[in-house]
């Protein structure tokens, strides 16, 4: 029984439902760009506290032949800890919610095919702005492991000779 001030749901276009479906796929990606910088700050952490233990370890190896090449993997070892520590550097991302109460766009105004439009939009923006991020990030990581990977490798030499 349908009383009569009652609205019947009316059917979504085809239209509304890809933009539902692209709204959902681009916000999925935003997702999986805010786990991936919380995973390389995990590592990146990781690191940085392996790079500290390595760094006492081999400085009390090297008491008993103390040389000026045998220094050369804790400067190494530095640079790699300035890149991990450039990687934890804390960023603003852009999660690409909305603020209902930001008037500037008026959100509440809209008709549902416009909200999804700017929504989309609005996600699409902030992958954008987080790949640079993530980009740079991921960059840092590299280095630091890249030279945390050659201080040791120059540390097994040293010993070695």
């Amino acid at each position: 029984m349908v009383k009569l001030n009652q609205q019947l749901p009316m059917p979504e276009s085809e239209e509304t439902k890809t933009l539902k479906i692209l709204v959902d796929g681009v916000r999925g990606k935003v997702d999986f760009q805010l786990n991936a910088d919380n995973g390389l700050d995990t590592k990146s952490g990781t690191l940085i506290a392996l790079v500290g233990t390595i760094t006492v370890f081999y400085v009390s190896i090297i008491e008993s032949y103390y040389c000026t090449v045998a220094l050369i993997p804790l400067v190494i070892l530095a640079i790699s800890a300035y890149f991990l520590l450039q990687a934890l550097r804390s960023q603003k991302y852009n999660s690409g919610l909305i603020d209902v109460y930001d008037e500037t766009k008026q959100y509440r105004a809209m008709s549902e095919h416009e909200l999804l439009n700017q929504l989309l939009s609005d996600y699409q923006k902030a992958f954008d702005d987080n790949s640079a991020i993530l980009i740079a990030k991921n960059r840092d990581y590299k280095s630091g492991l890249s030279f945390f990977l050659i201080s040791i490798f120059l540390m097994v030499i040293f010993k070695l000779f």
